[in-house]
């Protein structure tokens, strides 16, 4: 009986650790979502409504600052072919009564590329004053097309964070 127990156990956390790493790293339809289309605000609408957040608590050091971890994700061609992604890591500090994030900043932000040129874009966003939004985008153009790849970050208060990832296939028309 324990073993079934432990076996049990074990496939539940292993269910629970990677089914949300796999919800916010699918590809999504250029025609419903397209960053070079659409506006900031139409982006972030978009990404609400259909990319469920992932929440993790920030680390903190010995400073103020909590952070987000470090986040990579890459970019395949339809041919399984690695070629590029994104590097991010946010730091944002919280006033002492955790209602407010005081402020952001970018630790990491990285195109990666395989020999590809690329195209960045970043922003932020206070929404309430307990949450900021953070975004970077990376723009990846080969000889079949260009692809893209998003963070979404939320930023709050009381020291947690969400991430939201969006990516496209390689877009041949563009």
């Amino acid at each position: 009986m324990k073993r079934i127990s432990y076996a049990l156990l074990s496939f539940l956390l292993i269910f629970f650790v990677t089914v949300p790493a796999f919800a916010v790293n699918e590809k999504v339809p250029v025609k419903e979502y397209n960053p070079k289309t659409m506006s900031i605000e139409e982006r972030a609408q978009w990404v609400d409504e259909n990319i469920p957040p992932v929440y993790f608590q920030a680390e903190k050091d010995r400073s103020e600052w909590s952070f987000t971890g470090l986040n990579s994700h890459y970019i395949y061609d339809n041919g399984n072919n690695y070629i590029g992604g994104i590097r991010t890591n946010v730091k944002f500090l919280c006033n002492d009564s955790l209602t407010r994030v005081e402020d952001t900043a970018t630790v990491q932000f990285s195109a990666l590329s395989n020999g590809y040129p690329t195209d960045t874009e970043y922003g932020r966003t206070w929404i309430y004053p307990d949450n900021v939004r953070v975004w970077y985008t990376v723009w990846i153009a080969t000889p079949s097309g260009a692809a893209f790849v998003d963070h979404w970050y939320n930023l709050y208060a009381n020291g947690t964070y969400s991430l939201r990832v969006v990516h496209s296939n390689i877009l041949a028309d563009w």
